[in-house]
């Protein structure tokens, strides 16, 4: 019972960062960055063509930092395969705020004076005035760093949270990694950010992001939902109801961190159950979930909380019901839940207060959404960025205006 209880009470873990305990629907991705790395592991550097970066961009909770994770996990096991190791360094945007944190963070873990010594034997490398900064022992230039790091083997460079990089760091880290791939070094740059992140790297005036390995992370279909909660729990004797299933994969809606949540809540009434009847159910019923409910409820509503005061902060509230309307209107007139962006552009500028309908007002309002992950670009239109969120915000709002009302009605004592 107690090796049972630690195995599911700590089998999903929403919101931490951490691999769930099964990876499902990322079989795709995961071989688009493996056909890249792969280059990683040549060992012949004459003929080594080293990769292009990867940029992967979703909206929160869609499994960015799972994906970068277990990417890394295999690319690390095809370089091993070829008798090398791989380097990894990890960062986020607030480890490399400033230039000195990222040369900091690249440095070489041998040192200058053994990087010196392995100089001498390495042929046909061109990066900056390595023998000058280090023949006069002044700090060495970023490119300098960069290299002496790949010169110790294979390099890859993950960065999370990337929508949020400095400019001037960011851009300074793309150039780097586009000059050892032209100087032949084994180095990998992978980065994850929100939609915003497109926007950004554009704002770091770098010309050649776009060429990188471009990688949307949208939401799961319903069998790699399925897989995610089934899988786990069936490895643990526990199987679903089928009509108890299909209700999971609704409330989740193929969104990764509530398919987390979900998970944990329904280990945590399984547990809940074994303790009143001594007996830990094998099957998930539909009691079973209503049960679980009320746990997921409470922390996907906090969740939304968080969203809606994001977007309070932002005074989007008007323009995100107007947007959510929107979609309304779209799905009643039996479209799927896209829309172009004019019809966004049209409703967002209706939404503003008529001063302020400007072209840059409008524009920005628009930025904001997406950075926000309120819509979410798929192809060539918009969907909602989280499952159920525009419903949570504009019933919230109207809540509060029909309050609002209320409270003004009401007869004095």
């Amino acid at each position: 019972m107690a090796n049972d209880q630690i195995s599911l009470s700590s089998l999903f873990t929403p919101g931490e960062g951490g691999t769930p305990p099964f990876l499902a629907g990322r079989e795709p991705e995961l071989g688009e960055i493996g056909a890249v790395a792969e280059r990683l592991a040549n060992t012949d550097p004459d003929s080594r063509v080293p990769p292009s970066s990867v940029v992967i961009f979703g909206p929160r909770g869609n499994g960015k930092t799972v994906l970068i994770q277990e990417a890394a996990k295999r690319i690390a096991d095809d370089v091993r395969a070829s008798g090398q190791s791989l380097q990894i360094i990890n960062l986020t945007s607030r480890v490399i705020s400033t230039k000195e944190e990222l040369r900091q963070a690249l440095a070489p873990r041998s040192g200058w004076k053994r990087f010196r010594e392995r100089l001498k034997k390495i042929r046909q490398i061109e990066v900056s005035s390595i023998k000058v900064t280090i023949g006069d022992e002044k700090e060495p230039l970023l490119p300098d760093v960069l290299a002496a790091r790949a010169i110790e083997g294979p390099l890859l460079i993950t960065v999370d949270e990337a929508h949020e990089l400095d400019l001037d760091v960011g851009g300074t880290l793309l150039d780097l990694v586009q000059n050892a791939r032209t100087a032949k070094l084994p180095v990998l740059l992978m980065l994850a950010g929100t939609p915003a992140l497109q926007d950004h790297l554009n704002r770091m005036q770098v010309s050649f992001w776009d060429r990188c390995l471009l990688m949307p992370i949208d939401r799961l279909d319903a069998r790699a939902t399925a897989d995610a909660l089934e899988k786990p729990l069936d490895e643990r004797g526990v199987s679903f109801e089928s009509d108890a299933l299909d209700r999971v994969l609704e409330q989740s809606n193929g969104y990764p961190y509530f398919i987390q949540v979900w998970g944990q809540a329904i280990c945590w009434a399984l547990l809940e159950e074994a303790r009143l009847d001594n007996e830990r159910p094998s099957c998930v019923s539909l009691a079973i979930l209503d049960r679980a409910a009320a746990r997921a409820d409470t922390r996907v509503r906090a969740y939304y909380g968080n969203r809606y005061s994001e977007l309070r902060r932002a005074d989007l509230l008007d323009t995100a019901v107007a947007v959510t309307a929107l979609y309304e209107r779209i799905h009643a007139n039996g479209r799927p839940r896209r829309a172009y962006d004019t019809e966004l552009t049209e409703t967002i500028r209706g939404s503003l207060p008529e001063a302020e309908r400007d072209k840059q007002a409008v524009n920005g309002a628009f930025d904001q959404l997406k950075r926000l992950g309120f819509v979410w670009e798929v192809g060539d239109s918009f969907e909602p960025g989280i499952p159920s969120l525009m419903s949570y915000v504009a019933d919230r709002y109207k809540a509060g205006l029909e309050a609002q009302a209320a409270a003004s009605n009401e007869v004095p004592l």
